[in-house]
């Protein structure tokens, strides 16, 4: 199901964004929306790719160090 989203556009921007959506065929909210989700996929991916990076510094820092590098805290696993 579709959800409205009412937006405040400079009446400029406007004209620009229905030029824009004309020159391509679509319509003003297919513009946006394309818009808007491809900028949301490149966020995820980005994040994604930071957990990947992460993950491998992990590694290395766990290999490193040992399992738990916090003082005071024992390395090797835990349980009751």
């Amino acid at each position: 199901m579709s959800k409205r989203v009412t937006i405040c556009l400079d009446e400029k921007f406007h004209e620009r964004l229905k030029a824009r959506a004309a020159a391509q065929g679509t319509t003003v909210t297919a513009l946006i929306t394309e818009v808007t989700m491809r900028e949301l996929d490149e966020d995820r991916e980005q994040f994604l790719a930071g957990v990947d990076e992460f993950a491998e510094i992990w590694d290395y820092f766990q290999e490193r160090f040992g399992k738990s590098a916090r003082p005071g805290k024992s390395a090797g696993p835990t349980g009751p």
